[in-house]
């Protein structure tokens, strides 16, 4: 499952070869291989349903 610790430094490692900081708020993170929770968006797991949750409430939908 996708967690901070493992997260975070991706996010940081791409912000830092940008040169943007404001990258590690926008950068998603996918571990392949991994079970359900194995997205990370912002430092945090999400399953499957909390990205279409996400998603909607983005785009304004029900």
């Amino acid at each position: 499952m996708a967690t901070p610790a493992t997260t975070q430094p991706a996010e940081q490692i791409v912000a830092t070869a940008a040169g943007d900081p404001s990258l590690v708020d926008r950068t998603w993170v996918l571990i392949t291989e991994s079970p359900e929770g194995g997205w990370g968006i912002n430092g945090h797991a999400n399953t499957g349903a909390d990205i279409a949750a996400l998603a909607r409430a983005e785009l304004g939908g029900p």
